[in-house]
């Protein structure tokens, strides 16, 4: 069974408050087609066009998984976005 997209957020906005509080969870979605997958959208206001969004593929399957993979995944993209990659 998938955890529910509420949990999600909620799991979401306390890693991203670790690394910045001043980074929003902006959206959470199930993947298309998909139960076990859910993409978190995070904004990046003052980014060099505007706001910048990070989209982050998830599992939902269980919420040890996403609490492990989500914070490594959430710093790889934003040393890739500082970068300008």
């Amino acid at each position: 069974m998938s955890v529910p997209l509420e949990q999600i957020g909620r799991m979401a906005t306390e890693i991203v408050r670790q690394f910045s509080r001043g980074l929003p969870v902006v959206g959470v979605t199930a993947n298309e087609g998909s139960t076990d997958r859910v993409e978190v959208l995070i904004g990046l206001g003052g980014c060099h066009t505007g706001e910048c969004r990070i989209m982050l593929n998830l599992p939902r399957t269980d919420t040890a998984r996403f609490e492990a993979e989500f914070p490594d995944k959430l710093r790889v993209a934003l040393q890739q976005h500082e970068r300008g990659s």
